[in-house]
């Protein structure tokens, strides 16, 4: 205890130790006040639960009312994992503490964490009625659900949010981002148009705008409003995304040179915001994988009931298209694009910045059991319905590719299929796409994305010679022109029941990357060879 601790603090503390709470009340001298409440904060603050809830519950036998002191007890026996003493006090907490919203939100997020989604919701309706008037409080509710994919409970407090103030920005912009996860592109659109409307610096809603339908010729009115928003704003990072967005439209248009145009004007913005990427880097860090799995190493097969299934390649090599087909096989699921094994790499070396990139040393002398337990746990928590039948669940981030070295070591019976697609297509199709994350930033320069495409291309090679383990191919041309036998002839060589091949289902998972439209839509051909497209403004490089 610090030396600043008062010193009846230090004793009182001692004898609730001792079970005495009786005799730790004396050392406090006058009415009940703040000073007894600061030493039960303090105990909190100090991580004794146990005492601290010892120490309120004297002080509630005792005729203590402050409208808190629920409250307080509630976080202690959540802490404590005394799971219904802690709904009971928060919801007293609720019924006392009548100008707060913190047991409320509390209690909620205790429902949330435990799954109970209809008591969360329920929960936070009373927080509503309470404060019906609080606009940001709808829109904090709408934000609780849509944090967690739960798109179709958000809605309806941000409508409530809209209601209350027609004007709200964020209450417009999260609405769209549900109805768009959700394949409602429609009324994405709306929200979307709305929402720069409003607010023209909202830079993710032009992406949104772009990425919900496909635009015809005659679709003037939205390319329109978005120049006409342009001019209001000086942001890079909100001008990027609108030339991004009128990229995307012209494309969709079969107004190519345009296309590319505004597509040059985005990525040069981007490239002078993420000027981290290195080629030197990155080629360094392809050899030290190389050299760290460079001979086969012994390990133990573990008895796993659920195995991962790795989806791989570049970006936009037809990962998420993969992905949604095989999930409408009745033994596997998805945990959707994971980033377990950067974060393990990143744990390894120490390096905060990108999973990514190995080790300066070769001595990674992994933890396998503990990375295993870690890596399970992370998606088993992520995945979508899983049932008995469920035998696989997929982690389709391409960018893995780096780590199958690493991913052999932990599940040597994990499936890994590679994604393959014609490099100007790759190359194209990141080049147009506004990635959000900072694996990703080598892609606003063709230079760059040629770079990493020739290094990534090296690395498969390395790993398809090692001579004591393999992996499934794939090529989105197959995938496209021929789905049902190349998925057949696929799921055959890893599910051993071929009678139950991939089926429709009725509901498809939710998509949170940047094939966010397409994985929506029939699977189509105008994607194929779609580099030729811009083969003029690809000459230079080809």
């Amino acid at each position: 205890m610090s030396s600043a601790t008062p010193t009846h603090w230090q004793k009182a503390s001692s004898l609730l130790k001792q079970n005495q709470p009786s005799n730790a009340l004396t050392l406090f001298s006058g009415e009940f006040g703040m000073d007894h409440y600061n030493f039960g904060l303090w105990l909190m603050q100090d991580q004794q639960m146990k005492l601290a809830k010892i120490w309120f519950e004297k002080l509630q036998k005792n005729g203590v009312t402050h409208p808190q002191l629920f409250h307080w007890l509630g976080i202690c026996c959540l802490k404590l994992q005394q799971i219904e003493q802690a709904e009971k006090y928060l919801k007293l907490a609720i019924k006392n503490w009548h100008d707060s919203t913190e047991p409320f939100i509390l209690l909620a997020q205790h429902y949330r964490g435990g799954k109970r989604l209809v008591d969360a919701e329920n929960i936070l309706r009373q927080l509503m009625q309470r404060f019906p008037n609080a606009v940001g409080l709808w829109v904090k509710s709408g934000a609780f659900f849509m944090e967690t994919g739960e798109y179709k409970r958000a809605i309806p407090f941000y409508l409530e949010a809209i209601k209350r103030d027609a004007k709200h920005v964020m209450a417009h912009n999260d609405l769209g981002h549900c109805h768009q996860f959700l394949g409602e592109f429609e009324q994405a659109h709306h929200y979307f148009c709305q929402t720069i409307q409003l607010d023209p610096e909202i830079s993710g809603a032009y992406i949104g705008i772009a990425s919900s339908k496909k635009y015809q010729q005659e679709d003037t009115q939205t390319e329109d409003l978005i120049l006409t928003q342009s001019n209001k704003i000086q942001d890079p990072h909100s001008r990027a995304c609108i030339h991004f967005a009128l990229g995307k439209i012209l494309d969709d248009k079969q107004q190519y040179s345009q296309a590319w145009n505004e597509y040059v004007l985005a990525n040069d913005t981007r490239s002078k915001m993420n000027t981290d990427w290195s080629q030197n880097q990155w080629q360094q860090n392809i050899e030290r994988i190389m050299g760290l799995f460079s001979s086969d190493v012994e390990v133990t097969k573990p008895k796993l009931s659920i195995q991962p299934l790795f989806i791989v390649g570049m970006p936009r090599s037809g990962t998420t298209l993969l992905e949604r087909e095989l999930c409408k096989h009745p033994a596997i699921t998805t945990a959707g694009e994971a980033d377990y094994l950067d974060q393990i790499v990143a744990a390894v070396s120490n390096n905060k910045s990108s999973g990514l990139f190995y080790p300066d040393h070769l001595e990674l002398k992994p933890d396998l059991e503990g990375f295993r337990q870690f890596y399970l746990q992370q998606m088993m928590d992520k995945a979508q319905d899983l049932h008995p039948k469920t035998g696989w669940i997929i982690d389709k981030n391409p960018l893995n590719f780096v780590h199958l070295g690493l991913i052999r070591q932990m599940f040597p019976d994990a499936i890994i299929i590679h994604c393959q697609r014609h490099s100007l297509d790759v190359l194209i199709s990141c080049y147009f796409q506004n990635f959000s994350h900072a694996n990703l930033d080598f892609s606003y320069k063709i230079s760059d994305l040629m770079h990493f495409i020739e290094q990534y291309q090296k690395l498969m090679q390395f790993w398809k010679n090692k001579t004591r383990w393999s992996f499934l191919e794939i090529h989105y041309d197959d995938l496209v022109e021929q789905p049902a036998i190349t998925l057949k002839n696929l799921t055959k060589l890893f599910i051993n029941n071929s009678s139950e091949q991939i089926t429709p289902i009725s509901n498809v998972h939710q998509v949170s990357t940047a094939s966010i439209w397409q994985a929506r839509q029939p699977i189509y051909r105008d994607s194929l060879q779609r580099w030729k497209n811009y083969s003029l403004q690809l000459k230079p490089y080809c």
